[in-house]
């Protein structure tokens, strides 16, 4: 388990929270029922760690996972892999998945967004790795979209605009 000290060795400068641009968000009128995993920077669970997502999900969804090229994932006729970014991604699945490999996570977009839209989070960190993927998901679970929506009278499009 990693300390507040452990991780603010990796913070530089003054502190800013990195916000998305919620007006430009393409408005969706359904969601696929399907999960989507991120494996792409992250590493790419064990077939264990795989029956443990889909214990977690309804028996008829799917798993969507984002590989890169030189990745490979488990077989199971669930899995859809996804080598490249899909039109209307959002549009394809109700439930994020978030499983904590071996990686440093330092600002994870993807809850804000799924909290945008109304997803349903599922976080797994068995470790308790307290990461940037750990104080987003709790910022996202614990205030929505507050700390994380970037409009005018955000401090840095001020700074670009004076």
């Amino acid at each position: 388990m990693q300390t507040e000290s452990e991780v603010n060795q990796f913070l530089i400068g003054t502190p800013y929270h990195q916000k998305l641009y919620f007006k430009i968000f393409k408005k969706y009128d359904h969601f696929e029922n399907n999960a989507f995993l991120s494996c792409a920077s992250k590493g790419v669970p064990t077939k264990e760690q795989l029956e443990e997502i889909f214990s977690y999900l309804d028996p008829d969804q799917k798993l969507l996972v984002s590989l890169r090229g030189e990745q490979t994932i488990y077989e199971h006729p669930r899995v859809i892999v996804l080598y490249s970014h899909p039109k209307d991604f959002h549009q394809l699945f109700n439930t994020y998945v978030y499983y904590r490999l071996n990686y440093f996570d330092p600002h994870p977009r993807l809850f804000y967004e799924c909290v945008f839209y109304n997803k349903k989070i599922i976080y797994i960190n068995h470790d308790n790795i307290k990461d940037g993927g750990y104080f987003r998901y709790i910022d996202a679970i614990q205030n929505g979209l507050k700390n994380c929506w970037l409009d005018e009278n955000d401090e840095i499009v001020k700074e670009m605009v004076l």
